[in-house]
């Protein structure tokens, strides 16, 4: 997720995990410092983590300086927050403090992965080891030997949450109090000229960077100014303003609001959001996709009807970390118009034949859906744009009628026979050199309802511009009410004449309306031999032991919600992937750190070559000094 390179050598990016926001023209910007270096493969140590990130590591840095001096060792301590708790049963959801409208809630079951990777395997990995070692700040050393001295209940789920505010949002983090002396001993060693003053029961002190922590009896919320989560509707509008970024007295309103919340403007009372919550997991995910992209539909688009589209839409998504795999449960609620919409239609299942008709056993990635083709014309409809599209389509003599006529509805798209090639650019030139790039075979197929409709739309797609050296090698063909099409002529025909080439993963992902495979062992393996230098080696091959396939299906419909399932599997079954993932990152922590010693001790021997510029997959001199 923070794979980035950049800087002298492109290949380290230096992160700023604190964001701030300037107040003169009031957007959020990502600070970077030459001295808190993240390297993309030391963060991959972190992939269990992403969700601490947006912890407590925020609240807890003091000030800029600071962070420049401890931002990895400042993430790890977070973490420990997050990861530190012993196995127990969840705690109760009741006292959670959420508003009814926010846009994202991450939900975080800390005893749930705390049992799964215990903070102290963590602290045991040598990249847990160095980073310790290199800490000259007591606070953040104390945190990461014993997390309890922070005073937050580690045992205890943790929320973050992100709201819009009129022009402007603010972003919450939100868990209990276990030692209120310890808490507030915790925020002033990290925010020195930070003031407590209490406001009826409210205890609060003003954080630097704009940002405010206020608690009560066993619950705190740390409370960010967050304008960015605005700047979008600020786009659509003509008033000439942007978005506002609120000052610490008005996060301060903002947190007695939160600690006031009660009734139906809780959102742990909503009955979807609470069967969430109730489902086992490591990780909740709750996204309101009308209050997120609220006023950003404008322009002319604000005279349709395309707010329709998403006005009471929420998903909620389970996370959890079981052995050999990664598992994601999603659940889409949708609002009255586009239910009303999915109530007059059947969702039919795709079938193992239609898979197993793709003509071989090679296949990297594959995806299938049966979804009635009388619904697109409908969303076009409701969304208010039916007039463009029929407007669109009449320029090419053609008409949504037609469209929706043309096809049955189902529809697959495969990729295959992945390989990498050695191809020479610009032959015959002295510019000419050689490059390796990937050679794959793709497959599509749709049914056909109506053959004349169907071919009348073929002939369209023809008439249009198109790189003819390209599509002279692609096939397409319509017989058996079936459409195919592939740059493998030997696939089209074996797809239509049918056959039953009984893939490995077909029974994993039919009988639902809408499926998809990826196979990562196949695509890793098929790229090895371009990994070059021993970083690139030795990650492929922690790669390929690691991961193996991705499985998603889904899409069944009942009273306004839809349902999907995503599992992540890895090589290993028998093992937590948590685990494995933490196991995973330290042999990448490794290796960079071989690397760069290496790296290091060439510049030391040959400092000429200091106008190399190097990353991990690929080295160009710099252009020569005139």
């Amino acid at each position: 997720m923070w794979a980035f390179k950049n800087e002298d050598t492109c290949k380290e990016i230096n992160i700023r995990l604190l964001t701030q926001f300037y107040s003169d023209n009031k957007n959020a910007v990502f600070y970077y410092h030459s001295s808190t270096h993240i390297s993309h493969q030391q963060l991959i140590p972190l992939p269990f983590l992403i969700v601490a990130k947006f912890s407590f590591i925020w609240p807890l840095i003091k000030t800029r300086t600071r962070l420049m001096r401890n931002g990895r060792l400042w993430l790890y301590a977070a973490t420990a927050l997050t990861l530190v708790g012993v196995s127990c049963k969840n705690s109760s959801k009741s006292d959670l403090m959420i508003p009814k409208d926010a846009a994202i809630v991450i939900h975080i079951n800390s005893a749930s992965l705390s049992s799964k990777l215990s903070w102290k395997e963590i602290q045991q990995a040598e990249w847990f080891k160095e980073i310790n070692k290199e800490s000259t700040d007591s606070m953040a050393k104390q945190l990461l030997a014993d997390p309890a001295t922070s005073g937050v209940d580690t045992k205890q789920d943790l929320v973050y949450f992100m709201k819009k505010q009129g022009k402007g949002g603010y972003m919450v983090f939100e868990g209990s109090v276990a030692d209120a002396s310890k808490f507030e001993k915790l925020n002033k060693e990290t925010n020195k000229n930070a003031e407590v003053k209490k406001d009826g029961d409210l205890t609060q002190m003003q954080l630097e960077n704009n940002a405010v922590v206020t608690w009560k009896g066993n619950k705190f919320i740390y409370i960010f100014d967050a304008p960015f989560l605005s700047m979008a509707s600020s786009y659509t509008t003509n008033d000439g303003e942007g978005s506002n970024a609120f000052p610490a007295d008005s996060l301060k309103k903002f947190a007695k609001d939160i600690f006031a919340l009660k009734g139906d403007n809780n959102l742990p009372n909503d009955d979807r959001f609470a069967d969430m919550i109730a489902e086992t997991g490591d990780v909740h995910l709750w996204m309101n996709s009308s209050n997120l992209y609220k006023g950003v539909v404008g322009g002319a688009l604000s005279m349709m009807k395309v707010s329709s589209l998403l006005e009471g839409n929420v998903s909620a998504t389970t996370l959890n970390f079981d052995n050999g795999k990664i598992s994601f449960n999603a659940t889409q609620y949708y609002g009255t118009e586009v239910k009303k919409l999915l109530d007059k239609y059947e969702f039919k299942n795709v079938s193992a034949d239609l898979i197993n008709r793709i003509p071989t056993q090679d296949v990297i990635g594959a995806f299938a859906m049966n979804c009635p083709p009388e619904l697109l014309k409908e969303i076009f409809v409701l969304a208010g744009i039916d007039g463009l599209v029929n407007a669109g389509l009449a320029q090419m003599n053609y008409s949504m009628d037609e469209l929706v006529q043309a096809t049955k509805g189902e529809l697959l798209l495969a990729v295959s026979d992945l390989k990498v090639k050695e191809k020479e650019m610009f032959p015959g030139t002295a510019y000419a050199y050689k490059t390796k790039d990937p050679d794959m075979k793709f497959l599509m197929a749709a049914s056909v309802n109506n053959q004349a409709a169907f071919e009348k739309l073929v002939g369209i797609v023809k008439k249009q511009p198109h790189d003819t050296t390209k599509t002279s090698v692609i096939d397409y063909k319509i017989e058996n009410k079936w459409f195919a099409v592939s740059n493998e002529p030997g696939y089209t025909s074996k797809f239509l004449a049918g056959g039953n080439n009984k893939l490995a993963f077909t029974d994993k992902i039919a009988g639902h309306p809408f499926v998809a495979f990826l196979d990562i062992q196949k695509i890793l393996k098929s790229t090895e031999s371009n990994m070059t230098t021993e970083l690139e080696k030795g990650s492929m091959t922690a790669s390929i032991r690691l991961w193996q396939d991705v499985v998603m299906y889904g899409g069944e419909y009942k009273k306004g919600k839809m349902t999907y399932h995503v599992d992540i599997n890895l090589v290993d079954k028998n093992t937590n992937s948590l685990k494995q993932l933490n196991s995973y990152g330290g042999q990448i922590y490794t290796l960079n750190k071989q690397q760069k010693k290496a790296q290091i001790e060439a510049n030391e021997m040959y400092p000429e070559s200091s106008d190399v510029i190097t990353d991990s997959t690929y080295s160009v001199e710099a252009p020569s000094k005139y």
